[in-house]
């Protein structure tokens, strides 16, 4: 077997689960969509499940280096925190199969997927947390609990996620992103 044929299976399971969701999609397409006999992908994977909890995976994986090099890119900590917001919301917009988990599916998927989700949000949180501490540090940003406050914005951006992944037809809101971000960094600006 070449190597690459793990990868072509996963980029055309990503691509599908992405457009036809996790229930509409069958293992016979993935094979078509990847020229290969479904006998092939039970050779690297168990099942669907086993698949997508790997596409979900390199989703998070994916989405936590581009965070991470955003974030690196940028000097001030201010501009961290807005490379890091924009950055999110931009990339989870790619990466449907992240968040998108219908409720049908959820409870069946989510064994599968949470350990994966779940060792994300401590990057997601640790990163964050890192931000507000440098912030703190050099005297720009003025909170007690920079791990709590990095709870609360990404509760707060997880809410954004369902109106990406849940909303027929969503609305282009950089503009208020952009002044949310905005408050929050002032916020985090002020001395109480």
């Amino acid at each position: 077997m070449e190597p690459g044929v793990k990868s072509v299976i996963l980029k055309v399971a990503q691509s599908l689960f992405s457009h036809y969701g996790f229930r509409k999609t069958s293992m016979d397409e993935i094979a078509r969509g990847a020229h290969i006999g479904k006998a092939t992908i039970y050779h690297y994977f168990s099942g669907k499940e086993e698949i997508f909890a790997t596409v979900v995976k390199q989703e998070s994986e994916s989405l936590m280096q581009a965070l991470e090099l955003a974030v690196d890119s940028e000097q001030a900590p201010k501009d961290k925190i807005r490379a890091f917001v924009q950055t999110r919301v931009l990339r989870l917009r790619e990466l449907g199969n992240l968040n998108r988990v219908s409720d049908e599916t959820l409870s069946e998927l989510m064994p599968m997927i949470e350990e994966a989700r779940q060792a994300y949000f401590k990057q997601e949180v640790h990163l964050l947390q890192s931000v507000l501490e440098e912030g703190q540090k050099v005297g720009c940003f003025h909170l007690e609990q920079p791990r709590l406050v990095a709870l609360v914005l990404l509760s707060a951006l997880k809410g954004l996620d369902i109106l990406f992944f849940r909303i027929q037809e969503t609305p282009d809101i950089s503009e208020g992103i952009n002044e949310a971000i905005n408050l929050f960094i002032r916020g985090l600006a002020q001395r109480s």
